[in-house]
């Protein structure tokens, strides 16, 4: 697959962000985003039902422009919250009083503590940001869609919303007189921030059993009774207990009683949850996850009651198969674009046995000591093939993790019509380039990677390609 765009016509732009956990119902190309507040890590991939922004734009009460002003976590006994101050630069939809909003988002970071909760976006400190919002009953501003509440303002040419590629003018009138178009933000699944799998960075410390509790009664749809969501939890840790090459373990710890919501209380809890818990009525689960360090500490699993769950493998929403899944990330994999896999990006049919990706996967993750070495193999679809139009082109990279610039440059059909390559660099909110005429010094660009944006100059007409 190939994506490319002529500097004449910007159309879409994938956005690089890091996230957390969620299993949801399409079987399509979904949204993901990150969950990660100012100084965050990566921890999986997010994904929910997209809504278009005609949809967003309707739903929310408020639109604004605005820009991030301040962020700050606090604790409050086993939990954290952030608060993102926003400063108000101008009302695109609606009006509230005042030039000062406040979001308040569960999870966070304080020192080494850090909490992912699934269907919050990402902030940084002085980011321009769109902002779609509506009013709570006691009064609050809360992001419509979760994350999909929130989208960029790039600084790069043109000071585009970066996640569409339209200019904020542009944009600014679409919300006043209707999208023309069926806008949604597009899937940046591949990307090594995304995908790493596995996480490698982060993982439960000394391969000792991991315990688990199950809160078999609140919220628990009646379709499903308790003796079998018991049996069918169990069935899903044995199910990645039962890799020779890998080292996991885990233990019942019992019947539990919490709500999933304390995030920094100790305990791993499996729990259903209720309809505004989670970040889209599309969510069949999300994993939220709490680390010190590069260490674990806590995973919760939540499961949304609205849909029609199975225990019998047959139809509806298979628990086994979602359970599964949602472990998965609990050790701390990513999502992948296998189908074949049970770490596929979304839900995909019944699917009780893990994959040989996934058993790559977490054996890499988890190996056994004095066993053989497991390297997870490569994705498929290891190919970009482009071919660059006289100019400048902007060219959205596919099929490919990150590579060094050197090894991309050397693979032009014409290298030598190459004039300069320029990729915006999400964690330094600024534009990072190569020049192959400039010092070494100059030239801060020293990487390509899968689902990057980048502006390459070229003489005249070139074919790149990269890969087998």
């Amino acid at each position: 697959m190939r994506r490319l765009y002529h500097w004449t016509s910007l159309s879409i732009v994938s956005a690089l962000v890091f996230g957390l956990a969620v299993f949801a119902v399409s079987p399509r190309a979904d949204v993901e985003l990150a969950v990660s507040y100012e100084g965050g890590e990566a921890i999986g991939i997010f994904l929910v039902r997209p809504l278009t922004l005609a949809e967003l734009t309707a739903d929310a009460d408020v639109v604004v422009v605005a820009r991030v002003a301040g962020i700050s976590s606090r604790r409050l006994a086993h939990r954290l919250e952030t608060d993102i101050e926003i400063l108000v630069e101008r009302f695109i939809k609606g009006y509230v009083d005042g030039d000062d909003l406040e979001l308040t988002l569960p999870g966070g970071r304080i020192d080494d503590l850090q909490v992912l909760v699934g269907g919050m976006p990402s902030f940084r400190e002085r980011e321009e940001v769109i902002l779609f919002l509506d009013e709570t009953p006691d009064g609050r501003m809360q992001l419509v869609g979760g994350f999909q509440g929130k989208l960029s303002v790039g600084a790069g040419p043109g000071r585009r919303v970066r996640e569409i590629g339209m200019s904020i003018d542009a944009f600014e009138r679409q919300v006043r007189e209707g999208f023309s178009e069926e806008f949604r933000i597009p899937d940046p699944s591949g990307t090594p921030e995304l995908t790493t799998r596995p996480l490698d960075a982060i993982r439960w410390p000394n391969n000792a059993p991991m315990s688990y509790y199950i809160n078999l009664d609140s919220n628990r749809p009646e379709g499903v009774l308790a003796d079998a969501m018991a049996v069918e939890i169990a069935s899903a840790f044995k199910t990645w207990e039962d890799v020779a090459s890998s080292t996991v373990a885990f233990t019942y710890g019992g019947d539990g009683y919490r709500d999933g919501k304390d995030h920094v209380d100790g305990y791993n809890d499996i729990v259903w949850g209720q309809p505004s818990d989670f970040p889209s009525s599309g969510t069949l689960g999300l994993t939220s996850l709490t680390w010190v360090g590069d260490s674990f500490v806590e995973a919760d699993v939540m499961l949304n009651p609205v849909h029609d769950w199975s225990t019998d493998g047959i139809d509806d929403f298979d628990l086994q198969t979602v359970v599964l899944h949602e472990i998965g990330h609990f050790l701390g994999l990513g999502h992948t674009g296998n189908g074949e896999a049970v770490m596929y990006v979304s839900y995909n049919g019944i699917r009780r046995e893990l994959g040989q990706e996934d058993v790559e996967d977490i054996s890499a993750l988890y190996p056994v000591e004095g066993g053989p070495i497991v390297t997870p193999s490569a994705p498929p679809g290891l190919v970009f093939n482009v071919d660059l139009l006289p100019g400048w082109n902007l060219v959205e990279m596919q099929g490919i993790r990150c590579i060094p610039l050197s090894e991309a440059i050397a693979s032009f059909h014409t290298v030598d019509m190459l004039g300069a390559v320029w990729r915006f660099v999400d964690s330094k909110q600024s534009w990072v380039g190569f020049d192959p005429t400039a010092p070494d010094a100059l030239n801060g660009l020293s990487q390509v990677c899968a689902n990057t944006i980048m502006w390459i100059h070229v003489s005249s007409a070139a074919s790149w390609t990269i890969g087998p």
